[in-house]
């Protein structure tokens, strides 16, 4: 009721511009929510707090905000997890376990904004 979320949507609207990719907002809104999900461990917490900013800066703009909305299924599954529990286990190395998540994590983002921008065209 305050209106800080469109204000904030507006502000980040006029920093991307008009002429950004479809493809970048929702590319940078998932990676904004994944990551904050990743460093606070509180993946419904990072959801509920990006994605008015990102639905407001997408109305701001005049895109349907469907595309950003379905693209975060990606707070599913943020870097960190289960995998970090067997850590110990195994006797793994930090540096494995990043070794084989980090490119997994890169293809899934791009994969699913792609995937989005496609299905629900803004």
């Amino acid at each position: 009721n305050s209106g800080f979320t469109a204000m904030v949507g507006d502000a980040v609207a006029g920093a991307l511009g008009t002429s950004v990719s479809p493809f970048v907002i929702v590319l940078v809104f998932t990676l904004l929510t994944s990551l904050s999900a990743t460093f606070t461990g509180a993946s419904f917490g990072s959801l509920f707090v990006f994605a008015p900013i990102a639905i407001s800066a997408c109305v701001s703009m005049g895109l349907d905000p469907t595309a950003v909305a379905v693209a975060w299924i990606n707070w599913i599954m943020p870097i960190d997890g289960m995998p970090a529990m067997i850590l110990g286990m195994g006797k793994y190395k930090l540096v494995d376990f990043w070794k084989f998540t980090l490119p997994l994590y890169v293809i899934q983002i791009l994969v699913l904004c792609g995937a989005c921008v496609i299905v629900f065209p803004m």
